[in-house]
């Protein structure tokens, strides 16, 4: 997670906000991931699923899991937007998750 707060510098921000965009962060981690941040975070839910393997967390795991997804194909779709051609060639480089 800190390598993509690193990487996203002065671009980062929360939500989807047309009047704070920011530059298009395709270098460091961004490189290989088009969502860093959220693979750590379906990671870190997915290891405490592991080694506490009760339903609850399972559940949680599995919540998180879905609801990152549809949120990365939200952010897909304001990014396809706002940044164009430069975001459809970055997806035609960089895969979505790894």
């Amino acid at each position: 997670m800190l390598f993509t707060l690193r990487d996203l510098n002065q671009s980062l921000r929360f939500g989807l906000n047309e009047s704070n965009l920011g530059k298009l962060v395709t270098g460091g981690i961004y490189a290989q991931s088009r969502n860093p941040f959220f693979l750590a975070i379906n990671f870190l839910f997915a290891g405490i699923s592991l080694i506490f393997p009760t339903p609850f967390f399972i559940v949680i795991s599995l919540l998180t899991l879905f609801s990152i997804h549809f949120f990365i194909l939200k952010e897909e779709r304001f990014m396809r937007e706002n940044y164009g051609m430069d975001y459809k060639n970055y997806c035609k480089k960089v895969r979505r998750y790894f």
